[in-house]
């Protein structure tokens, strides 16, 4: 995971805030409780319930009661509120919307995304399933059961065993971008685009893991490619310059201009107005949610990924982007909720693990932190647990840890301890120190 500034735009959480700036969180003694290994310390029974009460503290609240109502499966909305729902999100879209052109620039202009610097894909050696019949489907039921450290090697296995097939890339690229290795991310999706420049999935995936590495300028032409190749709405680039300014290829690296912003947002949001009431298309709604945060307008993106999980309540992507947005946006009980979602649906997801960590030091849970980090670094392929960036974020928790003299797990022998474990970055010491078991379950 990378660690970006407080105030960069991102699908990532922003690096935890220092504990002085944070209040201290009122939430169930069961919120952090996981499933599987995470438990809480013995006296998390004197928290109270507030959390699960007060879910969402915006205006919106009919949005936030029928997110509510996904989550725990009761989602019985009427279609009065469909109806009430979809005339907000029509109001935001026709804001932004008038009688002028678009400025669009030709299809083929915008399938310039990718970036011009692309390196070679360098596969693990030894792949435990380069023998694998069918390493594909395989794969495809590893991420259906949340296992996405095997799924990358098989994906890798088939991608190996056919260079030529943009489905087996796509896939890696998506698995790889949810086990924590973003540039891998980008160079598979990358490959797949070369095979199939119109892969749509691979071309939103590409957005998002440009937004993580903070790669906007490219990010937004993904994001454009991604619109100029669904059949829906590619007519909305068609018509104009391809000399376009607003058509220039993007800077490799760098920041989105606020034309290159602009121009994107009107299209998505011309596509959006296209939709009718109560059937959104989950894919727009991702899309304005990857562009949105990387404009950090964190409450429309957060409209956006509800709008998709409207649709889609079990996409654990989705839940993991929300919940990062919230994080974003300081609003980090709620960023729990959507974290837990994810993990609920698909236990493996190493980023939303991670996310969880995050949120919870965030919130002073130092404890339910450092588990969480414990619990990611454990799911990581075991040759890349050393040198995975969670160490990092485990680092700020137990310094953070000396700090907090009233806390009962913060003595100077146990941060002693930890620090130690952290720095020589023993991930068998430091499970046991945190109580996350070290079989493969979960």
């Amino acid at each position: 995971m990378m660690l970006r500034g407080p105030s960069a735009p991102m699908l990532l959480p922003a690096a935890p805030p220092a504990a002085a700036s944070v209040q201290q969180p009122s939430w169930g003694a069961n919120f952090l409780a996981e499933r599987d290994h995470l438990l809480l310390p013995a006296d998390s029974a004197q928290l109270t319930d507030d959390m699960d009460t007060d879910m969402d503290h915006q205006p919106e609240e009919r949005l936030a009661s029928a997110l509510e109502q996904l989550r725990s499966g009761t989602y019985t909305e009427t279609d009065a509120e469909k109806d009430r729902f979809w005339e907000d999100l029509s109001r935001t879209w026709s804001q932004y919307l008038d009688d002028d052109t678009l400025g669009a620039a030709g299809a083929a202009s915008a399938t310039a995304s990718a970036s011009e610097t692309k390196r070679e894909y360098v596969f693990q050696a030894d792949n435990p399933h380069a023998e694998e019949a069918d390493p594909l489907g395989a794969g495809l039921a590893a991420m259906r059961q949340g296992r996405v450290p095997e799924a990358v090697l098989l994906f890798e296995a088939a991608a190996a065993r056919a260079p030529d097939s943009a489905e087996a890339w796509r896939h890696l690229g998506i698995s790889l971008a949810e086990a924590e290795r973003e540039p891998d991310a980008i160079t598979a999706c990358q490959r797949c685009l070369s095979l199939s420049p119109q892969d749509r999935p691979a071309l939103l995936s590409l957005a998002r893991s440009f937004t993580n590495e903070l790669r906007n300028s490219e990010a937004v032409h993904a994001l454009l490619s991604w619109l100029a190749a669904n059949p829906a709405y590619s007519d909305l680039l068609a018509g104009a310059s391809a000399d376009s300014a607003e058509a220039a290829a993007p800077t490799v690296g760098g920041f989105a201009t606020y034309a290159e912003f602009s121009r994107c947002e009107r299209l998505l949001l011309a596509a959006a107005a296209r939709q009718t009431a109560g059937s959104p298309d989950p894919e727009l709604q991702l899309a304005l949610g990857v562009l949105y945060n990387l404009h950090g307008d964190f409450q429309r993106a957060v409209d956006s990924f509800k709008a998709a999980l409207q649709v889609q309540p079990d996409d654990y992507l989705s839940w993991n982007k929300l919940g990062a947005t919230l994080a974003n946006s300081g609003r980090h009980e709620e960023a729990v909720q959507a974290y837990r979602r994810a993990l609920s649906l698909a236990p493996g997801f190493v980023r939303a693990r991670a996310n969880l960590g995050i949120a919870c030091h965030s919130l002073r849970a130092y404890d339910q932190a450092l588990s969480n980090y414990a619990s990611a670094l454990r799911l990581l392929q075991p040759g890349r647990q050393s040198d995975s960036s969670v160490w990092n974020l485990a680092r700020q928790t137990v310094a953070r840890m000396a700090f907090e003299p009233s806390s009962t797990s913060s003595t100077g022998d146990r941060v002693t301890a930890l620090k130690a474990l952290v720095e020589a970055r023993d991930l068998p010491g430091f499970c046991r120190a945190v109580g996350v078991a070290q079989s493969d379950s979960s």
